[in-house]
């Protein structure tokens, strides 16, 4: 399976929510699931939903699709987080990285 990042900057100080939508395609072996994980390691606590928990694939090049709702309290300035969404079949890791970032409006004037 190959591996999406995902990636998003919320404002200062104020709560998110940030839908992402990824599609992956099996590289691996065919009758392949992968289950998820998330590997938080984080000051920050973000509650991570990923829709489906599982990929099941029946061929090699076949694609499907998932979607991950981010939510968080409000960061600091110049903050983040980075955290993991780590697929595995028993056999595989695939690890699709998730990176947080606060910024301020007047940063970039």
């Amino acid at each position: 399976m190959n591996y999406p990042s995902l990636a998003a900057r919320v404002p200062v100080s104020k709560p998110f929510k940030l839908e992402f939508h990824r599609t992956v395609t099996n590289v691996g072996s065919a009758n392949s699931t992968y289950k998820v994980q998330l590997s938080q390691n984080s000051k920050h606590s973000l509650n991570v939903t990923v829709v489906p928990e599982v990929l099941s694939f029946k061929s090699i090049n076949e694609k499907k699709s998932f979607s991950v709702t981010v939510t968080g309290e409000g960061f600091e300035k110049f903050d983040h987080v980075a955290t993991d969404l780590v697929w595995s079949d028993g056999s595989h890791i695939v690890r699709s990285p998730v990176v947080i970032h606060s910024y301020a409006f007047d940063t970039f004037q």
